[in-house]
């Protein structure tokens, strides 16, 4: 079997266990990268000379790529190496990684461009694109632009101003997110109760539209989670309303996420950070 063949399989394999969005990303590596490089290559051959051929492979990236994109396509290619496997599920190519040797470029937190909206450009994008309430939700609630537009009506407690989310990137994404009224109430004038898709838009023409705004989507969920700490948000009940997995034991004994007063009280205390025209 030849590289490109193991990838395929490997992406199929993946198509059930991942997002439509997640799998197009896990697509295009192959594809851009690996393929056109290791394509025609057997598995055999590979994984008797695989540290060598990462080795090439990240000497030719140096110069293109940052430090997280080069790690990215080392992974990819060490998933479908280490994905063959026989009748009892042990990898068919034992392959002996060693890193120090690959050289890949360590990724440096602090090095990384983790853009976050300006509070002033948040105020004019919200009062003036066209997109601007569907901004307005992401800032306001540091929902990820996927859990967005998925919200459909039953998704939304307009009364107790509360969003469901069901369904997400990691099992923590699923929970409650309470709603600023002043937030909720504008979705509320904007959002006619017979619709059913909250935000019935698309990923691509959201990001052609979004073309000029700092980050686009991450940004925004940046500044809410920036906002929170603050004004002094509780980290436990801060990861619960952006879904982050929790961190310690006290955390997994906290009973704060069903105290829905208790949230309710933080949302209103804690606000939206940025101007929402018109409240």
């Amino acid at each position: 079997m030849n590289f490109a063949t193991a990838a395929e399989n490997y992406l199929l394999n993946q198509k059930s266990k991942v997002r439509p969005s997640s799998l197009r990303s896990y697509r295009s590596i192959p594809q851009c990268h690996l393929i056109p490089k290791f394509g025609n290559e057997s598995l055999e051959a590979l994984a008797q000379a695989n540290n060598r051929k990462l080795k090439e492979l990240v000497c030719g990236l140096r110069l293109r790529y940052k430090p997280a994109s080069i790690q990215a396509m080392c992974l990819a290619f060490k998933a479908v190496m280490d994905f063959q496997t026989d009748d009892n599920g042990v990898p068919v190519f034992k392959c002996h990684w060693n890193h120090d040797f690959i050289g890949a470029p360590p990724v440096i937190p602090a090095e990384q461009r983790a853009p976050m909206i300006p509070v002033e450009e948040l105020n004019a994008v919200v009062a003036n694109h066209r997109d601007g309430l569907l901004i307005a939700a992401l800032a306001g609630t540091g929902m990820r632009i996927s859990e967005a537009l998925a919200l459909i009506n039953r998704d939304w407690d307009r009364t107790a101003g509360i969003l469901y989310i069901r369904a997400g990137k990691t099992s923590a994404a699923v929970r409650e997110i309470d709603l600023p009224m002043a937030l909720n109430n504008r979705m509320g004038s904007s959002i006619p109760e017979s619709q059913v898709r909250l935000f019935p838009f698309s990923i691509t023409g959201i990001r052609n539209r979004a073309k000029g705004i700092t980050g686009f989507a991450h940004s925004f969920r940046r500044f809410r989670l920036t906002h929170l700490r603050r004004v002094g948000c509780q980290e436990d009940l801060l990861r619960w309303w952006l879904g982050h997995s929790l961190q310690s034991v006290s955390d997994r004994y906290s009973r704060i996420r069903c105290d829905k007063e208790f949230r309710r009280e933080q949302a209103e205390k804690a606000g939206l950070g940025f101007h929402l025209e018109g409240m």
